[in-house]
């Protein structure tokens, strides 16, 4: 069994930008677990555990997707809580554009798994969150950072007590 999701990691402007945002909320106090530097990526749709052998039609499937698309747009949105402000479980920023919704909805149909609006993980709590820190959070400035999307990847996750390794399975380049 190999665990997957289809992702984009990020160029290092975008990252940079990432890391600054973490950089603040870590000013907060938050008791809360960051996204290491070399993980951060937007999620596009999380497949889960699968087959090996299924991971090799993932692959051709994205493949043949990946072929009729080309670089596109997107930006940066505001830090969203999630699953909500008064159970938050994790904090990430919103991607903003119409091509990447299309990119994942085309991914969904044809990868499948489970596509959440697309996002990066800034970091996930371990345990309830004062209201003041939800406050402070929805206080931490965002701006709009513009950035191409060249590449989108099948990647596994193995959990591990240090937390997740991430390994790219197929990297598909955008025309």
């Amino acid at each position: 069994m190999v665990r997957c999701f289809v992702g984009i990691f990020v160029q290092a402007e975008l990252k940079k930008y990432i890391l600054s945002l973490q950089d603040e909320l870590r000013k907060l106090d938050l008791d809360c677990k960051f996204v290491e530097e070399e993980n951060i990526h937007i999620s596009v749709s999380f497949i889960g555990d699968i087959e090996e052998e299924k991971a090799d039609v993932l692959k051709q499937a994205l493949g043949s997707l990946s072929d009729k698309l080309q670089k596109f747009p997107a930006s940066t949105g505001q830090i969203r809580l999630v699953p909500s402000e008064k159970f938050v479980r994790v904090i990430v920023i919103d991607i903003l554009g119409e091509a990447i919704k299309n990119l994942q909805s085309d991914i969904v149909d044809k990868v499948g798994g489970d596509a959440k609006p697309p996002h990066i993980t800034l970091c996930r709590t371990r345990g309830p969150l004062k209201p003041s820190h939800v406050e402070m959070i929805k206080n931490v400035q965002t701006k709009e950072i513009q950035f191409t999307v060249n590449s989108v990847d099948l990647i596994s996750s193995v959990v591990t007590r240090y937390g997740p390794t991430y390994t790219t399975i197929l990297r598909c380049n955008l025309a």
